[in-house]
Protein backbone atom coordinates (compact mmCIF):
# COMPACT_ATOMS: atom_id res chain seq x y z
CA UNK A 1 0.00 0.00 0.00
CA UNK A 2 0.78 3.51 -0.68
CA UNK A 3 2.85 5.51 2.61
CA UNK A 4 -0.07 7.51 2.97
CA UNK A 5 -2.42 4.10 4.54
CA UNK A 6 1.30 2.80 6.20
CA UNK A 7 0.77 5.35 8.12
CA UNK A 8 -3.21 5.67 8.74
CA UNK A 9 -4.29 2.29 10.01
CA UNK A 10 -7.81 3.37 9.51
CA UNK A 11 -7.20 4.23 5.96
CA UNK A 12 -5.42 1.14 5.64
CA UNK A 13 -8.10 -0.97 6.47
CA UNK A 14 -10.56 1.22 5.01
CA UNK A 15 -8.51 0.01 1.63
CA UNK A 16 -7.98 -3.42 2.27
CA UNK A 17 -11.60 -4.17 2.92
CA UNK A 18 -12.04 -3.18 -0.87
CA UNK A 19 -12.86 -6.67 -2.80
CA UNK A 20 -10.44 -6.19 -5.82
CA UNK A 21 -7.52 -5.61 -6.11
CA UNK A 22 -8.13 -3.05 -8.87
CA UNK A 23 -10.47 -1.48 -7.05
CA UNK A 24 -7.60 -1.01 -3.90
CA UNK A 25 -4.64 -0.21 -6.81
CA UNK A 26 -7.48 2.45 -8.31
CA UNK A 27 -7.99 3.98 -4.59
CA UNK A 28 -4.33 4.28 -3.96
CA UNK A 29 -4.24 5.77 -7.04
CA UNK A 30 -6.62 8.67 -6.34
CA UNK A 31 -5.62 9.21 -2.86
CA UNK A 32 -2.25 10.22 -4.55
CA UNK A 33 -4.30 12.17 -7.05
CA UNK A 34 -6.20 14.15 -4.32
CA UNK A 35 -2.94 14.71 -2.15
CA UNK A 36 -1.70 16.72 -4.88
CA UNK A 37 -4.57 18.72 -5.63
CA UNK A 38 -6.14 19.76 -2.47
CA UNK A 39 -3.22 18.94 -0.07
CA UNK A 40 -3.06 17.55 3.51
CA UNK A 41 -4.60 17.32 6.54
CA UNK A 42 -6.31 14.30 4.94
CA UNK A 43 -9.20 13.52 7.03
CA UNK A 44 -10.94 10.15 7.88
CA UNK A 45 -14.96 10.99 8.60
CA UNK A 46 -17.00 7.39 8.57
CA UNK A 47 -15.37 6.07 5.27
CA UNK A 48 -14.95 9.55 3.63
CA UNK A 49 -11.23 10.75 3.07
CA UNK A 50 -11.47 14.54 3.32
CA UNK A 51 -8.77 16.18 1.26
CA UNK A 52 -7.14 20.03 2.04
CA UNK A 53 -8.54 22.00 4.70
CA UNK A 54 -12.02 23.03 4.50
CA UNK A 55 -14.27 25.17 6.73
CA UNK A 56 -16.87 25.22 9.47
CA UNK A 57 -19.40 23.38 7.28
CA UNK A 58 -17.26 21.13 5.36
CA UNK A 59 -14.16 19.63 6.68
CA UNK A 60 -12.33 18.99 3.52
CA UNK A 61 -12.25 20.48 0.00
CA UNK A 62 -12.74 17.18 -1.69
CA UNK A 63 -13.73 14.15 -0.49
CA UNK A 64 -13.62 10.60 -1.28
CA UNK A 65 -15.30 7.32 -0.33
CA UNK A 66 -14.04 4.40 -1.71
CA UNK A 67 -17.41 1.85 -1.59
CA UNK A 68 -17.08 -1.38 -3.15
CA UNK A 69 -19.02 -1.20 -6.27
CA UNK A 70 -17.96 2.74 -6.89
CA UNK A 71 -16.04 5.86 -6.24
CA UNK A 72 -17.94 8.72 -4.37
CA UNK A 73 -15.94 12.03 -4.74
CA UNK A 74 -17.50 14.38 -2.43
CA UNK A 75 -17.46 17.86 -4.06
CA UNK A 76 -17.69 21.47 -2.39
CA UNK A 77 -19.88 23.07 -4.86
CA UNK A 78 -22.40 22.21 -7.31
CA UNK A 79 -21.12 20.01 -10.37
CA UNK A 80 -23.18 22.48 -12.86
CA UNK A 81 -20.37 24.57 -12.42
CA UNK A 82 -18.22 22.22 -14.03
CA UNK A 83 -20.48 21.00 -16.91
CA UNK A 84 -17.68 21.52 -19.42
CA UNK A 85 -15.49 19.14 -18.03
CA UNK A 86 -18.19 16.80 -17.10
CA UNK A 87 -19.46 16.26 -20.74
CA UNK A 88 -15.57 15.24 -21.27
CA UNK A 89 -15.04 12.81 -18.92
CA UNK A 90 -16.34 9.57 -19.55
CA UNK A 91 -19.06 7.29 -18.26
CA UNK A 92 -20.21 8.35 -14.67
CA UNK A 93 -23.09 9.35 -12.26
CA UNK A 94 -23.52 12.68 -10.36
CA UNK A 95 -26.01 14.46 -7.57
CA UNK A 96 -25.69 18.33 -7.40
CA UNK A 97 -22.20 17.85 -5.26
CA UNK A 98 -21.38 14.53 -5.37
CA UNK A 99 -19.52 12.33 -8.69
CA UNK A 100 -19.73 8.68 -8.71
CA UNK A 101 -17.74 6.54 -11.38
CA UNK A 102 -17.57 2.70 -10.66
CA UNK A 103 -13.58 2.45 -11.96
CA UNK A 104 -10.89 4.74 -12.89
CA UNK A 105 -10.98 3.25 -16.05
CA UNK A 106 -14.74 4.33 -17.45
CA UNK A 107 -13.27 7.94 -17.18
CA UNK A 108 -10.90 10.31 -18.89
CA UNK A 109 -7.97 10.43 -16.52
CA UNK A 110 -6.86 14.00 -17.32
CA UNK A 111 -10.80 15.31 -17.25
CA UNK A 112 -11.25 13.96 -13.92
CA UNK A 113 -7.68 15.34 -12.80
CA UNK A 114 -9.30 18.70 -14.37
CA UNK A 115 -12.36 18.64 -12.78
CA UNK A 116 -11.16 17.66 -9.43
CA UNK A 117 -8.11 20.53 -9.36
CA UNK A 118 -11.44 23.37 -10.42
CA UNK A 119 -13.83 21.96 -7.88
CA UNK A 120 -10.78 22.28 -5.60
CA UNK A 121 -9.94 25.72 -6.72
CA UNK A 122 -13.43 26.96 -6.20
CA UNK A 123 -13.82 25.61 -2.63
CA UNK A 124 -11.03 27.94 -1.34
CA UNK A 125 -9.90 30.16 -4.24
CA UNK A 126 -6.19 31.97 -3.89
Amino acid sequence: MGALSERDPALAALLAALPEHERRRDAERLIALLLEIAGEPVVLLNNTIGFGSGDAEQPYRIGLSPRRREFVFHLPHALGLHSALLAKLGRFKADDKRLYIKRLSDVDAKVLLELLAASSRSAHPD
